[in-house]
């Protein structure tokens, strides 16, 4: 038997979700305004929705402010700090929530006060300094993808990872490279320490009459 209320529930959890969907495109300058001005033209459900995304917006600051600072004291020079980083987006083309990690740094879970981003990034941006290794499950496992400096994707299904970040390794792209070339100088000694080893052995042998 068809229930009416079914249609007008339905109906009403749509319009909610398109209040939601369009409060968290918002700036924080006009959710402000949206806030400041509530007698004006918005639902009581419109203005709960902005005040509660303007608290969460403030709870991630907080949370990245304090965990930015902890790794200040952690890592290297300041410029190399700020230029080992990952932005993401919950859309594509750099768009919806957006969230900064500076580095170097794992995250096993992309659980940042309480606000999970795990599995809902959908585009990213890479620091000049930065290589990142993200995972499809929390803890490194599962399909895994890399990034390199610079990298820029605005839509993750070009590479068959939208929504499916879970986890990831921020990796400074500047030590990789000197620890690299620390190993290449002592594979050259290496080979030279070989080749004046096999020109004396040459020197010894023995002529046959």
């Amino acid at each position: 038997m068809f229930d009416a209320g079914d249609g007008v529930d339905s109906k009403e959890e749509s319009l909610r979700e398109a209040v939601r969907e369009t409060v968290s495109t918002l700036s924080d300058e006009e959710l402000v305004r949206m806030v400041r001005h509530e007698g004006q033209k918005y639902t009581a459900y419109a203005l709960h929705v902005a005040r509660e995304e303007l608290a969460r917006r403030s709870r991630i600051r907080s949370f990245l402010d304090t965990e930015t600072q902890d790794m200040n004291q952690l890592a290297g020079s300041t410029s190399a700090r700020s230029s080992c980083y990952i932005e993401v987006w919950t859309k594509r083309n750099f768009e919806g929530e957006h969230l900064r990690i500076e580095g170097p740094v794992e995250c096993s879970r992309l659980i940042f006060a309480e606000l999970d981003f795990g599995d809902c990034i959908s585009s990213l941006r890479v620091g000049p300094a930065a290589f990142v290794l993200a995972y499809a499950e929390a803890g490194f496992k599962g399909p895994m993808v890399s990034f390199g400096p610079g990298d820029e994707l605005p839509d993750l299904a070009q590479v068959s990872f939208d929504d499916r970040i879970d986890s990831l390794r921020l990796i400074n792209s500047l030590k990789i490279f000197d620890e690299s070339r620390s190993d290449n100088n002592q594979t050259h000694v290496a080979v030279r320490n070989r080749s004046r080893g096999s020109k004396k052995k040459r020197g010894h042998k023995k002529r046959v009459v």
